[in-house]
């Protein structure tokens, strides 16, 4: 390892000196250190971390937003994601602050298990990714949303709902699970497909194949407006009659994963809090 990179939210508790552990850890073994501009201010030894900088690894700080907002960077240089969980959920990430040094010493010595995660993409543009799913959501109006969904070219329905959302088995344990859809097991190969707060007791989560090629268009009527998003992000507003395809790209996110972080070990820590 020559380079890594460091991104992280601004202002959340803990970043800096997490951001300041990575740096020092790295520097003693001659490894370069780039950082987005806030921690780069603070870090003024490091350099700056952009899109087109070639980096080995990239080390997240944050919770899961971070990660995904990781995407653009390592998908397209196919570099790890190390997750450092700093916020509540971490549902993704490889370590806690307290283990940061022993996951850094393996990431270093290539001692991670790597998990390769799929990527949705957006009407084949393999800049236009998403890790968790994308949705069609109603921009800002009262009225339902009316969505014709086609799999692989055969039509699946209307939906009348606030939105409709397409997850991958990473995303099945985010915006999706809280939408009513099924958790799905890494390298599970499927596809969800799930009306958002659906106007009729019939519109259920529906599961397909992997490789299937999904598509969302809106219906004719002129006052309809959705808001596109890949992984919470809007990319593009559309209106009546407008097409939106997706299927998996060809690139995949390296997430790396702690041996012991086994995902049913996470999703009774994480997500059980209810029952305790």
């Amino acid at each position: 390892m020559k380079r890594i990179g460091v991104i992280a939210p601004a202002g959340r508790r803990g970043t800096l000196q997490a951001a300041k552990e990575v740096f020092l850890f790295m520097r003693e073994r001659g490894v370069d250190v780039y950082c987005e501009g806030f921690l780069r201010e603070a870090l003024p030894e490091t350099g700056l971390l952009r899109k087109g900088v070639q980096v080995d690894a990239i080390c997240a700080l944050g919770g899961d937003g971070t990660i995904l907002r990781s995407v653009p960077y390592a998908a397209g240089l196919a570099v790890p994601v190390m997750g450092v969980n700093l916020g509540t959920k971490g549902f993704l990430a490889a370590c806690e602050p307290d283990d940061l040094k022993d996951t850094l010493q393996a990431l270093y010595d290539g001692k991670v298990h790597i998990d390769p995660r799929p990527l949705l993409c957006l009407n084949g543009d393999e800049h236009l990714l998403a890790l968790n799913d994308a949705a069609i959501l109603r921009g800002g109006r009262q009225r339902l949303m009316h969505v014709r969904v086609k799999v692989d070219g055969e039509n699946v329905g209307v939906y009348s709902a606030d939105g409709i959302l397409l997850a991958t088995p990473t995303g099945s344990t985010g915006y999706a699970l809280s939408a009513g859809g099924p958790i799905c097991m890494p390298g599970t190969e499927c596809l969800e497909i799930i009306p958002i707060c659906a106007h009729s007791l019939q519109s259920r989560p529906i599961v397909i194949a992997s490789e299937s090629r999904v598509t969302f268009e809106m219906t004719e009527d002129p006052e309809m407006e959705g808001m596109l998003q890949l992984d919470g992000r809007t990319v593009s507003l559309l209106h009546a009659s407008d097409v939106a395809e997706l299927r998996l790209s060809e690139k995949t996110l390296q997430l790396v994963r702690a041996e012991k972080n086994g995902f049913f070990n996470v999703v009774n820590r994480k997500l059980t809090e209810w029952s305790m």
